[in-house]
């Protein structure tokens, strides 16, 4: 059984488009959706339990990112378990098999996807397009993380998880954590993802924040404290 793990908080417009994708699958294998709901107060849950009769689908309480995806990890049943975000989409109906078959035939311990942006525009494309770029030069040396991973269980129970300190770049501290005990890389098949931050808070700011977390982690260590405003909608940390 291969386990799809999402944190949510308020994705009720979002999760549709991602959950419908995972109706699209053609998997060779049975497959659970575990949504990790961290209270949400529009409809979210509802929204979710609407497609229990299309779905092996369950929700449990969740949290921070980091929280909810340990949660929903913990919850699940699945021997694979696949974190994503609720505004990925999986782009074709092949998605799963494609990419747990390249997982499985190589042995890997975790696997992150590359991103597309929907909006499909030049700009965004370029923007996506270093941070792949960035993954596949950083992949031998000092593997980068993706909103969008693939594990075994077995690996996850012996790393403990994604750390629940981290307030960012909290996946990329989790893969190198995996990294100790097996393989990394990455996935053939992209997944899709919304720019709503970049439409949200400007795509120059965005990408500030972004590089200069990378910065901090590599030169300081983890981002366990606030270092400028990031909206996650989690009241106790509208600040890091």
């Amino acid at each position: 059984m291969i386990s799809i793990v999402v944190p949510t908080l308020n994705e009720r417009k979002q999760i549709g488009n991602l959950l419908d994708s995972i109706v699209a699958q053609r998997s060779e294998e049975s497959l659970e959706v575990v949504v990790a709901d961290a209270h949400s107060t529009d409809g979210t849950r509802e929204f979710v339990e609407s497609y229990k009769d299309r779905l092996d689908i369950r929700i449990v309480d969740g949290g921070r990112p980091p929280v909810a995806r340990n949660s929903g990890a913990r919850a699940a049943r699945g021997e694979l378990i696949l974190f994503t975000d609720a505004d990925v989409t999986f782009p074709s109906s092949s998605f799963l098999t494609d990419n747990v078959r390249f997982f499985r035939d190589r042995k890997l311990s975790i696997a992150a996807a590359l991103l597309d942006p929907k909006s499909g525009t030049l700009i965004d494309v370029f923007i996506f397009g270093i941070g792949n770029v960035s993954m596949r030069l950083f992949k031998h040396f000092r593997p980068l993380g993706s909103i969008t991973m693939l594990t075994t269980r077995e690996v996850f129970e012996k790393t403990g998880g994604y750390p629940e300190d981290h307030l960012l770049c909290e996946e990329h501290d989790f893969v190198q954590e995996v990294v100790r005990h097996g393989s990394y890389d990455i996935l053939p098949s992209r997944v899709t993802v919304s720019v709503r931050r970049f439409e949200k808070e400007g795509r120059l700011l965005v990408l500030w924040k972004y590089f200069y977390a990378t910065l901090y982690r590599m030169l300081v260590g983890p981002v366990t404290k606030p270092i400028f405003a990031y909206e996650f909608s989690y009241k106790e940390h509208e600040n890091v």
